[in-house]
């Protein structure tokens, strides 16, 4: 179990130094654990520009779709075109169309 904590530990690092090409850390026993926030937030980079193009287009599409469904739902819907008849309307033309 310990060699595969410590293997983690060094895929860790790795990654670490691939993600932030930072220098390599000297590996003393006298070195501080870090914390997984600390650890998080060496992961983070900065955003690129092709990232930061492709996030602001994906964001300009989906609005565009939630617009477009927003204005099109309505005019789909029967309603708009058909007025269904309630109980008042049916008994008043029933009572209309009644010949006594």
């Amino acid at each position: 179990m310990a060699l595969n904590h410590e293997k983690t530990d060094e895929f860790e690092k790795l990654m670490l130094k691939r993600r932030n090409r930072v220098q390599p850390e000297s590996n003393s026993d006298n070195e501080e654990e870090k914390s997984p926030k600390d650890k998080e937030a060496e992961i983070e980079q900065k955003e690129t520009r092709v990232g930061k193009r492709l996030n602001d287009s994906t964001q300009r599409r989906v609005i565009m779709m939630v617009l477009a469904m927003l204005f099109s739902v309505p005019i789909l819907s029967i309603s708009t075109y058909y007025q269904e008849t309630d109980s008042f309307d049916f008994s008043m033309r029933y009572l209309d169309n009644f010949e006594a």
